[in-house]
């Protein structure tokens, strides 16, 4: 073979071998840029300060029961005849009438739930007024002086209508209380939502 041949011949196969790494580097680049747009649909997005303190509220209502208190009353009228039932979370029998209410010349009910949601339907039988107060839990020390246990409600829908403008810190002598007039025959549904509150 001749030299002129042989020098073709590797001209050729060094031609071949530069083809071969242009197409492995090609066929590599279109790997790493498949690649590239799957991991950007996997890109963490950082969330804003208020996100997170939202989340944060959110996981506090999921994963940590507090105590809350509800009072419903009306002025008392006859301490034997309740003026409305309540019904809580779906239960069949009403709820029996606080009988410590009286002293106070009022009637109605008082629900302690360590929960942090709860829903509440209210047959109504008499005519009248009606009030709700969301409270914290009555709590003594062993000295028997009140303790300061907050709750913040950060919702109180009535019929579906949302009667909080924002998260409201209660306790049990701070209570926040919303008052409505009733007729006989009403139904009044209540939900509310809360999480402890640090103060």
């Amino acid at each position: 073979m001749s030299k002129e041949k042989q020098s073709k011949e590797q001209n050729e196969m060094a031609t071949k071998k530069k083809y071969a790494v242009l197409a492995l580097v090609v066929l590599l680049a279109v790997i790493g840029i498949a690649m590239n747009n799957s991991s950007e649909k996997e890109t963490v997005v950082v969330p804003s300060k208020s996100e997170v303190t939202e989340n944060v509220a959110e996981e506090k209502l999921i994963e940590e029961p507090t105590i809350a208190r509800i009072d419903i009353t009306t002025p008392l009228v006859n301490a034997d005849e309740p003026q409305f039932e309540v019904y809580v979370d779906n239960s069949e029998e009403p709820e029996k009438q606080a009988e410590w209410m009286l002293k106070s010349n009022v009637q109605g009910n008082t629900i302690e739930k360590n929960a942090n949601n709860i829903n509440i339907m209210i047959k109504i039988l008499n005519d009248g007024e009606l009030t709700i107060g969301l409270r914290g839990p009555w709590k003594r020390d062993a000295n028997g002086k009140m303790i300061e246990r907050w709750v913040k409600f950060v919702s109180l829908k009535i019929n579906n209508e949302e009667i909080l403008s924002e998260p409201t810190s209660v306790w049990c002598f701070k209570p926040y209380k919303y008052t409505i007039i009733t007729k006989a025959g009403d139904k009044i549904n209540i939900s509310a939502q809360w999480t402890t509150d640090e103060k």
